[in-house]
């Protein structure tokens, strides 16, 4: 489990300097067929089943000036109540965030509690901060 939390923070550092630099990048300079990285370090590999992280199956990865990594709790249902996004920015301690890691802000979208991750999502969001 340690060397793929290790793995995982490899690759999430750079997901995210990959979107830092397409987010500097000039709109005209984005062809629609050059691929997205974060589709591409995040994305099941081909033939391979869904990917899952903290036990929660990514179901869509989204690249824009952040990370939007979309889980859902009920793989059976994944609609609603059942998604949970979690979207990585470049730190900003002068922005809002759920938890802040040495390179990005992390934010949350999902079921709470007292203003926290549920119970059953919080292992997600702590193995991506981790």
């Amino acid at each position: 489990m340690a060397t793929f939390v290790r793995a995982f923070r490899r690759v999430l550092a750079l997901a995210i300097g990959a979107a830092m630099l397409a987010a500097c990048r000039p709109p005209s300079s984005t062809s629609a067929a050059e691929p997205v990285i974060a589709d591409e370090l995040f994305g099941a590999p081909q033939g391979a089943g869904p990917r899952t992280f903290g036990g929660l199956q990514l179901l869509s990865v989204r690249q824009d000036a952040a990370i939007h990594l979309v889980f859902t709790v009920d793989p059976t249902r994944p609609t609603g109540q059942n998604l949970v996004e979690v979207i990585l920015t470049p730190r900003d301690d002068g922005l809002p965030a759920l938890m802040r890691t040495r390179l990005f802000n992390v934010a949350f979208k999902g079921p709470t509690v007292d203003g926290e991750p549920a119970p059953q999502v919080r292992r997600l969001v702590d193995e991506i901060v981790a």
